[in-house]
């Protein structure tokens, strides 16, 4: 795939132009183009023909730079702001003109009014609107239009029939102040187009303010270590192996290892925790988190586009520039829709020219500038890619990192949600919840942390964690025949010669010595039904046991109220056993579970969901739900999974809290209706606003010229501007 910038973009019809040219070059499998970011993706079957993509569309009147190539100087026009400003006075001297008629005030002989109001509008249409006409000539020599097409034709239209106009009344001789002619018209026409273009370049540079502020994040310096000092340097200078220091309130500059010193780090960016964490010696540290106390030094270990912040904003950066499905279509209708316009326009003029009404010719190119004038392809151009990269940065900051865009348009659609329950539902870190002891002693204590130290089994460290708190210091102790059976547990002595055994019940071989200790044992067990039971012995008598299990997220059972409050029906799956996924599916108020599934049988299930007509999402963490996830018509991953799942998923959830999930479904209904709201606004504008530029409720209801260039760019302004507020709508 080569990825790069494209300039020359200026409608959605320029976009739907570009990605047809493209893709009749052969060997161009797949092309993207994007009008709110100008970049291109294309996906070629040689690496040479990505330079035959580029050499085709600069020839069509589009510069393209490939990332990673020496950046080719495109340089912004920066007469832009003067060609507006002296579009804006030309537009003001030919409305005091055209007032002047209105007021009956003539102080200027009629040739020297006309002189003006030409040289005036002269101005606005060889230097304003230059570069429109620049591209609409470049566009009909290529055969095709877009819409710079529609307003150098409106604006050469009003300008060549006004020069028509005030040469044939002089030259015959009835030249008065009652003729008019179209120059105001040109004037407003160029200085609304000129205007509304900058506003919406200003309103869409407001899309990527959130991608701006992520990036503010990073900081351009870092203090590295350099033949023993630590010295500012460029973080593009920083390299991998480097040493860094961090001080309170700096951000860290690359993804590294703590080498010595001590700090705590607000990782909310990274991970959505609010409480900063402790850093030590051996913690790792991700950029663009924030150190809020201590002095610590690390050694840099991803830098740039490596570290995890890095692969974050390349992800937000790739998503927004994908179009979703029904960009397609937006992109098909605007291709169709400038030669309709101009038939629109057309057949104006002729109906117009054609009735009885005084002065019918005049009116129909008065009404024909006013329907090229006012159609707006533009909005529906931008109706979906305005809304969806404003989505993008939204889910980034509500830790959602989305790697396919259509899962942004479909997740409001989800009827089923599929869970596993390791690490999606539970913490995925087994602990020991409760504890039941004959003759509890610091000194049997320190004894079995020992045995656990040793132990290879993946509860031990679960025991260690209990038995640790309280405890002050680390003491050696000594063990005699330590012995671990793999699958049944340990066995060995202290110094005293008392022999130990730790493990399951029947390995253990530990009676109760009384029955008051078999009723205790028996409510302790039924008390933790999901519990995993380990048992100590000291020589043959029981003295512990420990109940064991993968906590549940903190957010498992509200995200699941809220999904059924969403009629989202859920499903547990799982490799655990049976009795295990049934009682974790009770707790949280699930109808539809299994245990004891192979990862095929979990695709199986999915599949057979799809079956039925439902739209299902994934959520998972670990190699074993692949093969479901890719099942799936939308896939969820937790960022504490396994790469491989993160690799499949459209969406990986930064941090181990649920609530971003929950978050997303309501961004996607929120980002459906805001699309849908823009495109219904680009409909109706255009369907009314164009039969009232034609005439068609003349004399009551028309628009003029004058006006017409000013819908049109509010018309996209409003697109932007309901787009934007999916940064601000409560989800």
């Amino acid at each position: 795939m080569h990825k790069g910038h494209i300039e020359g973009l200026h409608c959605a019809g320029c976009v739907a132009f570009a990605t047809k040219t493209a893709q009749e070059i052969e060997g161009v499998e797949e092309v993207n183009i994007s009008l709110l970011h100008k970049t291109i993706e294309i996906s070629v079957a040689k690496h040479e023909q990505a330079d035959t993509v580029k050499s085709v569309l600069h020839e069509a009147g589009y510069d393209v730079t490939w990332d990673g190539q020496p950046q080719e100087e495109l340089l912004e026009d920066k007469s832009i702001l003067i060609r507006m400003i002296t579009a804006i006075v030309m537009a003001v001297l030919l409305m005091g003109i055209h007032l002047m008629h209105g007021f009956h005030w003539h102080p200027l002989p009629k040739v020297v009014e006309d002189i003006a109001a030409l040289l005036f509008a002269s101005v606005s249409f060889a230097y304003c609107a230059l570069p429109y006409h620049q591209r609409a000539l470049k566009m009909l020599k290529l055969k095709t239009t877009n819409m710079d097409t529609l307003i150098s034709l409106s604006i050469s239209v009003a300008y060549f029939f006004s020069i028509y106009i005030i040469l044939s009344s002089h030259l015959r001789g009835e030249a008065s102040h009652d003729t008019m002619h179209y120059f105001d018209a040109v004037g407003m026409i160029v200085a609304f187009v000129l205007v509304g273009k900058r506003l919406e370049e200003r309103a869409k540079q407001q899309t990527t303010v959130a991608y701006r502020e992520l990036m503010g994040r990073v900081p351009q310096q870092a203090s590295v270590k350099r033949d023993g000092e630590f010295v500012s340097v460029p973080i593009s200078e920083v390299v991998v192996g480097d040493i860094l220091r961090l001080r309170q309130g700096e951000y860290v500059a690359v993804d590294g290892v703590v080498m010595e010193g001590t700090a705590t780090v607000d990782e909310s960016t990274i991970t959505g925790e609010p409480i900063p964490k402790l850093k030590d010696a051996g913690d790792t540290l991700f950029a663009a988190t924030v150190s809020t106390s201590g002095l610590l030094e690390y050694r840099a270990e991803a830098v740039g586009k490596e570290t995890l912040f890095g692969k974050i904003l390349e992800a937000v950066k790739r998503v927004q520039g994908m179009q979703a499905p029904i960009q397609r279509i937006a992109d098909k209708v605007a291709s169709y829709f400038v030669p309709v316009i101009l038939i629109l326009a057309l057949l104006t003029f002729v109906l117009w020219s054609v009735s009885s009404i005084p002065g019918s010719v005049s009116l129909g190119l008065f009404f024909a500038v006013s329907v090229l004038a006012i159609a707006c392809p533009c909005a529906m151009g931008l109706a979906t890619p305005t809304a969806i990269t404003v989505a993008v940065e939204r889910a980034a900051k509500e830790h959602l990192l989305i790697s396919n865009v259509v899962a942004l348009e479909n997740m409001s659609g989800v009827t089923d949600v599929v869970l596993d329950k390791t690490g999606t539902l539970t913490l995925g870190r087994p602990q020991v919840v409760a504890s039941l002891w004959w003759g509890e002693k610091e000194a049997i204590k320190r004894v079995v942390i020992e045995a656990e130290r040793r132990s290879t089994h993946p509860l031990a460290e679960a025991i260690i964690e209990r038995l640790s708190v309280g405890l002050t210091e680390r003491k050696e102790i000594s063990l005699v025949g330590f012995e671990e059976k793999i699958g049944k547990g340990l066995e060995f002595e202290d110094i005293q010669g008392i022999r130990y055994k730790i493990g399951s019940a029947d390995y253990a071989d530990a009676p109760t010595k009384n029955p008051s200790e078999k009723s205790v044992l028996s409510g302790f067990l039924l008390s933790h039904p999901n519990a995993t039971f380990i048992y100590l012995s000291r020589n043959g008598y029981l003295t512990a046991v420990w109940a064991i299990e993968d906590c549940l997220k903190s957010t498992a059972t509200s995200f699941i109220q809220d999904l059924k409050s969403g009629n989202i029906t859920p499903h547990l799956l799982s490799g655990d056993r049976e009795e295990a996924v049934e009682a974790l599916a009770l707790k949280l108020g699930i109808d539809k579970y299994k245990g004891g599934l192979t990862p095929e049988d979990k695709a199986e299930y999915l599949r057979a969901l799809k079956g039925k007509g439902k739209k299902v999402a994934m959520i998972g963490d670990g190699v074993n739900d692949s093969p479901s996830m890719a099942a799936a018509d939308i896939s969820i991953a937790m960022a504490a999974g396994s790469d491989i799942a993160k690799e499949v998923s459209d969406l990986t959830v930064i941090g181990t809290t649920l609530t971003p999930i929950s978050t997303f479904i309501n961004l996607s209904k929120r980002t459906k209706r805001i699309i849908y709201e823009n495109f219904a606004w680009a409909f109706l504008y255009n369907l009314v606003a164009i039969p009232m530029a034609a005439g068609v409720f003349y004399p009551k209801l028309y628009i003029s010229p004058l006006w017409s260039a000013g819908a049109m760019a509010m018309s996209s302004i409003i697109v932007v501007a309901n787009s934007l507020r999916l940064r601000r709508v409560k989800l």
